[in-house]
């Protein structure tokens, strides 16, 4: 299994998107693929983080959720 990118790059991923930056530029200055971008992105928009522990929080509850 890869190796989540910490929040700081994501942090500053979506700061870069905040002023301005497009995202296929960030992908490039970050050396991030850039759908991760716009995962990242899409995550801010719907619940307005892409904070790696929000997410891990959100998916456990959604696992756990299924089995009961």
């Amino acid at each position: 299994m890869a190796i989540p990118y910490s929040n700081d790059l994501r942090k500053k991923a979506i700061d870069l998107i905040k002023k301005g930056k497009k995202q296929t530029e960030i992908a490039e200055l970050l050396s991030i693929d850039k759908a991760t971008i716009f995962r990242w992105n899409k995550r801010v928009k719907e619940i307005g983080n892409a904070d790696l522990r929000v997410i891990t929080t959100i998916v456990i509850k959604l696992k756990s959720d299924r089995r009961n």
